[in-house]
């Protein structure tokens, strides 16, 4: 059985989306395609990471708060001036990959600019997501060892969303697995 779905869709209208794609696993072993070269650089990148040992990383963040669109990591060398997007996308997408697990869920349950002007509330709004979210990687991870045959999941990717909006009351929070380019069925 293969399900295809779009985890981009969303069905609430005048809701906010924001989504968060992570990369399971280092991608930088002996199932990667390509040249010698190409592995060891991205051995390299991947040593580099601060999050490095925590075995993701961040690959997109889609919808995400001022703080984090904000952020311009050619800041300090002038990047104002430079005129190149394909440069200014590189190194949006590197600092990115830099940001360590807590920084990727401190960002990801910014709802400051989601809720309304009532004290507390982002803060209620932001537990009851972070309640929503370990119930669902909780209930993913158990699925997950479940399964009859073992499964090698590096290179998949992990997304997290969340839908809110005035309508959305708690945000509503899914958890996906998605892209099994690189996984492996182990038998």
């Amino acid at each position: 059985l293969l399900v295809l779905e779009n985890p981009g869709v969303r069905d609430i209208l005048g809701s906010t989306y924001r989504r968060v794609d992570l990369k399971l696993g280092h991608s930088a072993g002996t199932s990667v395609t390509g040249s010698r070269l190409q592995q060891l650089k991205q051995t390299l990148m991947e040593g580099l990471r601060p999050g490095s040992g925590d075995g993701f990383c961040l690959e997109r963040f889609q919808g995400g708060p001022a703080s984090l669109e904000s952020a311009d990591p050619l800041l300090d060398v002038g990047g104002d001036m430079l005129k190149s997007e394909a440069i200014r996308h590189k190194a949006r997408k590197a600092m990115l990959q830099r940001l360590p697990g807590p920084d990727v869920l401190m960002y990801f349950v910014d709802l400051q600019k989601l809720s309304s002007s009532t004290p507390g509330e982002s803060a209620i709004m932001t537990e009851k997501l972070l309640s929503q979210l370990v119930l669902r990687l909780a209930g993913l991870a158990v699925a997950c060892r479940r399964a009859p045959a073992p499964q090698l999941w590096l290179g998949t990717s992990l997304a997290l969303s969340l839908d809110t909006g005035a309508s959305v009351v708690p945000p509503q929070a899914t958890v996906k697995l998605f892209g099994w380019g690189q996984a492996q069925l182990c038998l």
